[in-house]
């Protein structure tokens, strides 16, 4: 049986993917079965409990992303970068998740807003620490691009984010599953060239 203090964080969850942080105490407290004041049993402010309930979501998005990552472990270095793009698209058919992820970073409040990118910066790193040395190990086979790794694992991760925002919009389209093995394509097919070409961005 969930706790009351958990049904508590997974109401905010649940009402902050919908409104953000103008949710009130009071719609959370009601949608929990609670009274307001019953909330402070638990949380000493709306601030404590955003922040609580936002970094358990950002370490357990970050922790199944590892997960998985680790599951594609003996599939080829390019496969892997391509089903963990996969995966986190997947997830994120979730309309709650998905509406909460592109919420964080308009919360109004400016010292939660700064906590939230301490948390993902924090609970991200270990990832991208991951996706950096499969990266260098397929840039290691073209000799002089290893330069090119910040860059393309930025690249990577902007890939991932536009496809979102792009769920967001025409993910009730019947061919949005195409596109996003399409769009996997052109990224990867046009990376190839680039470095194939050795043209510096500069150039």
């Amino acid at each position: 049986m969930i706790s009351i203090k958990n049904k508590i964080l997974e109401v905010t969850y649940e009402k902050f993917s919908k409104k953000g942080y103008s949710t009130s105490l009071r719609e959370i407290a009601k949608s929990a079965g609670l009274k307001k004041q019953s909330l402070y049993n638990y949380f000493n402010s709306k601030d404590e409990l955003f922040s609580e309930m936002i970094e358990s979501e950002v370490q357990k998005h970050f922790n199944k992303r590892l997960i998985d990552l680790n599951s594609y472990k003996n599939l080829e270095k390019v496969e892997q970068l391509k089903q963990i793009y996969m995966s986190i698209v997947d997830s994120y058919r979730d309309m709650d998740k998905l509406r909460f992820w592109k919420r964080l970073l308009l919360i109004e409040n400016e010292v939660l807003l700064i906590r939230t990118k301490l948390y993902i910066k924090e609970y991200e790193g270990i990832f991208t620490k991951k996706l950096r040395e499969i990266l260098l190990e397929i840039l290691t086979e073209k000799p002089g691009t290893e330069k090119y790794l910040n860059r393309i694992l930025l690249s990577y991760m902007s890939l991932i984010h536009g496809v979102l925002d792009g769920y967001l919009l025409y993910g009730d389209e019947d061919d949005f599953d195409t596109y996003i093995e399409e769009i996997w394509q052109f990224f990867w097919q046009g990376l190839q060239c680039y470095l194939n070409m050795e043209i510096s961005p500069e150039q």
